[in-house]
């Protein structure tokens, strides 16, 4: 039985000729880069590239197309914020268009999870502020399947000098539960697909009820641009891809706005919290 599990192991792990032949090509890519001036690349080609290496088994692979990509002079920042992102929604688009699996995604998406906290480091190492002592609870909702652009967000408030807690899963209870035990400054609720707009609703009115009305909710991710006003429907604060801006709206970069303030502008716009 262990000489099987062995053999198993070892076919796994050995690279057939087709990949062998595709890496040895990526290497000697490599050198060229680093011989002479690169050949005329387009963002569009190296996040294609960067999404077929997160398709394939092989870190290998991977970590020559992100050598690739260093080698050009593109830095960790432009990685994390640019291309990462885009080769998301690259394997979100080949999927819709059944050009990939689900498992070929599901996979893909791991393999990009590893690479966006590794380049998260790095991100924040470039342009890390002190910490204000401000914290976000950053929450990926029980109802969602989908983390990856939690954790981005997440690393992008931590480059911005706050302190932030991820929830992965979490239920309505235990996003209550955190904020009773610790003293956040807002709650963040990521979201991906329509597919989420009612339990969203549900969430933020059974939060209102719960907490203090001057922690701000707000919804980010692919389920704000899904054709609904998400703001308006859920009752959230803010509905936004823009971490920074969220955050500034927040009054956590410099007080630019106060919980009072979103308040009243929650009241001029007919939205009640659900006490």
């Amino acid at each position: 039985m262990k000489s099987d599990n062995a053999s198993s192991r070892s076919t796994q792990c050995t690279p057939s000729r087709a990949e062998i032949r595709q890496l040895a090509e990526l290497a000697l890519d490599i050198v060229a880069h680093k011989a002479g001036p690169p050949p005329r690349e387009t963002e569009e080609s190296r996040v294609r590239d960067l999404c077929n290496s997160m398709l394939h088994h092989s870190r290998c692979y991977q970590q020559i197309v992100l050598s690739r990509l260093a080698a050009s002079g593109i830095g960790a920042a432009e990685i994390f914020e640019r291309y990462l992102p885009a080769v998301a929604d690259m394997l979100g688009e080949r999927w819709v268009r059944d050009e990939i699996t689900f498992v070929d995604v599901t996979h893909a998406s791991i393999r990009l999870q590893e690479v966006v906290r590794h380049y998260g480091r790095q991100y924040a190492g470039e342009d890390l502020r002190l910490s204000c002592g401000q914290a976000v609870l950053m929450c990926v909702p029980r109802f969602e399947q989908h983390s990856l652009g939690a954790f981005m967000a997440a690393n992008q408030l931590r480059r911005l000098g706050l302190v932030v807690q991820m929830g992965i899963g979490f239920s309505e209870n235990e996003i209550i539960e955190s904020m009773k035990h610790h003293n956040f400054s807002m709650i963040g609720l990521s979201a991906s697909s329509q597919k989420s707009v009612a339990p969203l609703c549900r969430l933020v009115n059974n939060l209102r009820r719960s907490l203090p009305e001057s922690v701000p909710i707000i919804i980010g991710g692919k389920v704000v641009n899904c054709g609904v006003d998400i703001q308006q429907v859920t009752g959230a604060d803010m509905a936004t891809i823009d971490v920074q801006d969220a955050a500034k709206r927040c009054g956590m970069l410099g007080g630019q706005e106060t919980a009072r303030t979103r308040s009243f502008e929650r009241a001029e716009s007919g939205h009640k919290p659900g006490r």
